[in-house]
């Protein structure tokens, strides 16, 4: 199996997985591997490095003033981005 293909597959798990119970099955996962931390950890700083390259959404949707940040006055992407930081620290014990 590639990496592209093993990444989408974790991937569709992890969605399949009701929400209440992602964190407990990470913080499982993480226990019992060691490299598991690690390897999260790094992927996490990759992605975080290269990032999506582009806005989510569109600008007509999402308008921006020539940067990179979002002008909504409830923009959604900003409390998901917010949520995604909290698993993290919780995960990482960041």
């Amino acid at each position: 199996m590639d990496f592209e293909s093993a990444v989408s597959n974790l991937l569709q798990k992890y969605n399949a997985l009701p929400e209440s119970e992602r964190p407990k099955k990470l913080q499982k996962l993480l226990q019992h591997t060691n490299t598991a931390r690690e390897n999260l950890s790094e992927m996490n700083d990759l992605f975080l490095a290269e990032g999506m390259q582009e806005a989510i959404g569109s600008d007509a949707e999402h308008p921006h003033n020539g940067t990179s940040q979002c002008l909504c006055p409830a923009c959604p992407h900003k409390l998901e981005l917010e949520r995604i930081e909290l698993f993290y620290k919780d995960v990482f014990h960041l």
